[in-house]
């Protein structure tokens, strides 16, 4: 038994290191100071086909086309958080989720890096995989537009950060003034596998950037025995103390926070698609009074 669990468990750390590989993308020090808003070069995020999340080739999403100015408000200028929400809700054809696929959608209104300008997030998790899609859009400087957020950091095809969530850890960096989000990716490659990512989310010059910080994978045996393994997010092996105190020891020197979440829509909500532009304010409105980072 102790041979059959060696094995396992070695299996069970190149699984992960595997995974790790295709997921994590060294963050450059051009990528932490921020790109110019839009630029160029962004990655795709749209799932690849034959992904190995086991999830169905997806149609690409018109919101994803870039930056994007829908119906100006009616006062360019006002930036009050109602005048951001009226702009949101006429331009809810930029960031309302496919759902042709049978996809479910989530959304809510936040400001990530608290620069005043909203922001509308659109998730989805998909198949037995729990695969993850999330897109990020933006007001735009003038007032007048949603900006699509391209988002950096993981590699095209691979599941994203575990979004729909009403609370989550953070860490603000008082000299960058950076907001770091973390969020876990939980994925499942049958009954046998699972496997648990934490990720650091923050917005920068109207980029999304993830940054890796590490994973857990969980194998099981036909008996029943299951083996864990741990690591860095470029594939040093640690132990389970080390990935519990994983976002702690990530961000010295940086401020915890609490952040919540109020989530619209869903398969327990109302369908914002389904909402005139009034209520879909209303709906706006909620969500983003839903949202603080203590």
């Amino acid at each position: 038994m102790k041979k059959r669990t060696s094995a396992l468990t070695a299996l069970c750390a190149a699984a992960l290191c595997a995974c790790l590989a295709g997921c994590a993308k060294e963050m450059t020090m051009e990528d932490l100071a921020g790109a110019p808003e839009g630029a160029a070069g962004a990655e795709s995020r749209e799932p690849a086909p034959g992904n190995a999340s086991g999830t169905e080739d997806r149609k690409p999403d018109p919101a994803d086309s870039g930056n994007a100015a829908g119906p100006a408000i009616a006062d360019a200028s006002a930036s009050s958080e109602e005048a951001q929400l009226t702009l949101i809700a006429q331009n809810a054809s930029l960031w309302l989720g496919d759902t042709s696929f049978g996809d479910t959608y989530q959304y809510a209104v936040t400001d990530l890096d608290q620069n005043g300008r909203l922001e509308i997030l659109a998730s989805s998790l998909q198949g037995t995989s729990l695969y993850t899609y999330s897109t990020f859009h933006e007001v735009n400087k003038t007032m007048d537009g949603l900006n699509s957020c391209p988002m950096t950091g993981l590699s095209e095809g691979n599941s994203q950060p575990d979004i729909q969530v009403s609370q989550a850890g953070g860490r603000f960096d008082p000299a960058s003034g950076v907001r770091y989000y973390l969020f876990t990716d939980l994925l499942r490659n049958g009954a046998a596998e699972q496997y648990e990512f934490l990720h650091a989310l923050f917005l920068s010059e109207g980029t999304v950037r993830i940054q890796p910080l590490g994973g857990a994978s969980y194998l099981t045996a036909e008996d029943g025995t299951v083996s864990a393994s741990y690591a860095l997010a470029d594939g040093t092996a640690i132990d389970e103390a080390d990935f519990l105190t994983l976002s702690e020891d990530a961000f010295p020197g940086c401020e915890p926070f609490q952040a919540s979440f109020c989530w619209i829509g869903g398969p327990d909500g109302t369908d914002p698609a389904s909402l005139g532009e009034s209520a879909l304010q209303k709906e706006l409105a909620r969500s983003l009074a839903g949202f603080s980072t203590q």
